[in-house]
Formats: C-alpha cells, sequence, structure tokens
C-alpha cells in the first residue's frame, strides 16, 4: 500500500483551529490578569502607568465599572448602595484613613465588587477646596492622570 499524499491544504483548517483556539486561550488568560489587581498599590502604578503614554486613560481595563469615594467617606456604604447583591471583597480598603482615597471595580458577570484605598503618596486626588465631598463620589469610564517628576494626580471630575 502506498502512502497518500496529502495535500497542504487539508492542514489548513486544522492550522485555523489551532490559531483560533489558541487566541482566545491567550486572549482570557490576559483579560483575568487585568480584572483583578494584587494590591492598592499595584491598581495605582497601573493607572500611573497607562498616564505615560496618555493623559487621559480608560479604566474599562480594571473592570465592568469603576467608582470613586474620597476618603473620609464609607466606601462600603456606597459599595452595598450601588452594587446591591454583589460580593464585597474589601480586603484592601483602609478604614477612617487619612491619606488614602477610594476606588471600586466590579465585575457585573461573577457580581464581585472590590475596594481598593489608594494612597494619595502614590497617586494623588485632591477635592477642589469649594467642592463639596459627597459631590465627588462616583463612576467613571475615564479620568485624567497629570504626571509632574515622581508624582502623580488624578483628575475624576
Amino acid at each position: 500500500m502506498k502512502p497518500g499524499r496529502v495535500g497542504s491544504q487539508s492542514y489548513l483548517p486544522i492550522g485555523t483551529a489551532w490559531a483560533f483556539l489558541g487566541i482566545l486561550i491567550v486572549s482570557q488568560v490576559a483579560h483575568a490578569e487585568t480584572r483583578v489587581m494584587r494590591n492598592s498599590t499595584d491598581l495605582a502604578k497601573g493607572i500611573i502607568e497607562r498616564a505615560k503614554s496618555r493623559e487621559t486613560v480608560d479604566l474599562t481595563w480594571l473592570g465592568d465599572k469603576t467608582c470613586f469615594v474620597p476618603e473620609k467617606l464609607y466606601a462600603p456604604g456606597y459599595a452595598k448602595e450601588w452594587f446591591a447583591g454583589y460580593d464585597i471583597r474589601d480586603d484592601q480598603w483602609r478604614d477612617k484613613s487619612n491619606g488614602v482615597w477610594h476606588i471600586m471595580v466590579s465585575n457585573d458577570k461573577d457580581h464581585v465588587v472590590r475596594i481598593y484605598s489608594i494612597d494619595q503618596n502614590i497617586l494623588r486626588w485632591n477635592v477642589p477646596e469649594e467642592t463639596k465631598v459627597v459631590d465627588t463620589v462616583g463612576c467613571k469610564q475615564t479620568v485624567k492622570v497629570v504626571i509632574s517628576g515622581a508624582s502623580a494626580q488624578i483628575f475624576v471630575f
């Protein structure tokens, strides 16, 4: 029995399927890595890193919704109100801490919201003096980050 000759065209569908599968796996792993930051410092540094190439930072890489709460306000209370029925993960939240502000990131598919406290020494968020602190609370898809030397400041509203 003579071995049959297999044309290169018969390998094309198999190669295409393997390439598609590889891309799908890589994109899912990369997507999962961006959605959960290890800690508050990593999150702040990630925002700063993205601001180095463009002043306006798209926050959709963090999760489905990104919300901000200034220091001295009770971030878990806002999380319960805004994300009713979600599992609240607040292991990176610091209660009654001066020098931090809070960011909440939701994963709507898994019904999870994470609360991070961002140190003002890493990424500052100054609420203008004439603004009521409660008026600065809210969710945004993009923010402006200005980097000056070794410091960075985020402008949310």
